[in-house]
Order: C-alpha cells, then sequence, then structure tokens
C-alpha cells in the first residue's frame, strides 16, 4: 500500500512539473511574440511564481533573438547579445524580454512588481571567455549590470 502511495505522489509531481515547465514554454513564447496582453495583472498574480523563477537558456529562441535584435538595434548590438546569451546558464522571463527589446511586455511585468534586478545566471565555461562581466557566483560585475540597465531603461523610456 505505502508503494503504491509513493508512486502516486511520484507521479503527480512528475505531472506538477511537467504542467510547469509547459507553463514557462507558453511565457517564453508570448514574450517572443510580444504579446503584451497575454501578461494581465490577474494573469501576473496568478503565475507569480512560475514568472519569478530562473529558466533554463536553453529555452531562449536564438532565432528570434537575431531576428528581433537585428532589425530593431543593429549587427554589433545582437553579436552582443548572442554571446551574452550563449554564456548563460539560467534566465528569467523578464531578462527575456529585455534582450529581445519587448518594451510593452517589461512594464506589464514591472507593473505586476517583478524585480528588474533579478538575473540569469553564468555558465562555468564562459568565465575564461568572458571575465570582465562575470563574478566568481556566476553573477555579472556591478559595473557592467549597471551600464546595460541604463543602455535597457534608456531604451524602455525612449520606446514609452
Amino acid at each position: 500500500l505505502s508503494v503504491i502511495s509513493n508512486c502516486k505522489v511520484g507521479v503527480a509531481s512528475f505531472h506538477e512539473e511537467d504542467s510547469s515547465l509547459a507553463a514557462i514554454k507558453k511565457i517564453l513564447h508570448n514574450i517572443s511574440v510580444g504579446s503584451a496582453s497575454f501578461f494581465s495583472l490577474s494573469r501576473l498574480s496568478r503565475e507569480h511564481d512560475i514568472l519569478s523563477q530562473l529558466v533554463p537558456a536553453m529555452f531562449l529562441s536564438t532565432y528570434k533573438i537575431t531576428t528581433l535584435c537585428l532589425s530593431r538595434f543593429g549587427k554589433d548590438h545582437t553579436e552582443k547579445v548572442l554571446t551574452y546569451v550563449k554564456a548563460l546558464e539560467t534566465s528569467t522571463p523578464m531578462e527575456y524580454a529585455t534582450i529581445l527589446g519587448e518594451y510593452r511586455i517589461l512594464s506589464c511585468l514591472l507593473r505586476g512588481g517583478f524585480d528588474l534586478t533579478k538575473k540569469g545566471k553564468f555558465k562555468k565555461s564562459s568565465e575564461a571567455s568572458c571575465p570582465n562581466l562575470i563574478l566568481e557566483d556566476g553573477t555579472l560585475t556591478s559595473s557592467r549590470r549597471q551600464m546595460i540597465s541604463v543602455k535597457v531603461l534608456k531604451n524602455f523610456f525612449q520606446k514609452n
């Protein structure tokens, strides 16, 4: 009897994890297509935990990043962003929206109370290729983070 109940718990947690993964993919998809209406305050409230967690960087669409960044910001910026994304191990939905330049979605997330400073972690192997960007704990150096934040906020307020 205890084996059956353990199996049921295992299956339930597997389905919860599977539905959470599907929710994350749906969120990232709506960010990549620029669907600001998807991020209503009621949805942000309901899915706050999912939207706040770190997601594997492999779920980020490099195709979408390339096409949107190239059309909005130019080739140089696109190459820098792709280098940055390839060095990431995890990211946040807000960081993904920032990378894509989806400022309408960023404003929805900010209104929903999400932390603009929460960032993904870098892969350990990328430390050697980006030593001036990354600290030992995998975060950006404060001066580099501040420079990126200034650029993002400058673009955000110019668009709105």
